[in-house]
């Protein structure tokens, strides 16, 4: 096939970490086939990886060299990605094919039609911004889980975050601390929101407004906004 464009390469490394920050969005059982994929948005400076389901999106965001837009299905990402650091990458357009090279290898995909959700637009400026430890928020939400999978409240208040989980045979709280001035509690499916919080190290900023409205995450080029669950 033809190759159309090509983009300039890409140090493996920086290439596995955006598209690693975004995999977990992607919904392989989803009905609508470009919610199987990560989209790769490069506008000639900077490439977008991003992918999302019903209540979530992932964004992530690379130095690149050239424009194209195209969806890969996520299973062919995930064998990409499978091939582990062989080189540089590139990636290529052709005739209705994406064609990823690393090092000596060369690998042909399909993509997805249809346009993908504006999801830039998506996240708008927060009320507030709290800083939160990742790492620690993960530890806490992982033992939040072995009591129950029942929605979690994340109750922020002045310097502190407090987890709290009930369910019928038991019950979780946990505090930490975080830097905030917000008094706010916001409902949170635990398994979607770990699922994103473990993608990210260290200090993050979470930006609220209201129990209802979407909560973005967010560390440097690495975005991730969820939508909250309905309180009882």
């Amino acid at each position: 096939a033809k190759i159309q464009k090509t983009v300039s390469s890409i140090a493996f490394s920086d290439f596995s970490e955006a598209v690693n920050a975004v995999l977990y969005a992607a919904d392989e059982n989803a009905d609508k086939e470009i919610l199987k994929g990560i989209s790769f948005s490069g506008n000639g400076d900077i490439l977008d990886v991003a992918a999302m389901s019903g209540v979530r999106i992932a964004w992530s965001s690379v130095p690149c060299g050239d424009k194209f837009n195209f969806i890969i299905p996520k299973t062919a990402i995930k064998n990409i990605l499978s091939l582990g650091d062989c080189g540089d990458v590139s990636i290529c357009e052709a005739e209705n094919k994406a064609v990823f090279k690393i090092g000596e290898y060369t690998i042909y995909t399909s993509v997805l039609y249809g346009e993908f959700v504006d999801y830039k637009s998506m996240f708008k400026k927060p009320i507030s911004s709290i800083e939160v430890n990742a790492d620690v928020l993960s530890d806490i939400l992982q033992r939040a889980l072995i009591c129950a999978d029942t929605a979690v409240k994340l109750i922020f208040a002045l310097g502190q975050l407090t987890v709290e989980l009930q369910s019928a045979s038991s019950d979780f709280s946990e505090f930490m601390s975080v830097k905030s001035t917000v008094d706010l509690t916001i409902g949170m499916n635990p398994k979607l929101l770990l699922d994103i919080v473990k993608t990210f190290d260290g200090i993050v900023k979470f930006g609220v407004s209201s129990p209802t409205s979407a909560v973005t995450i967010e560390q440097g080029d690495q975005k991730a906004l969820i939508m909250p669950v309905r309180l009882k």
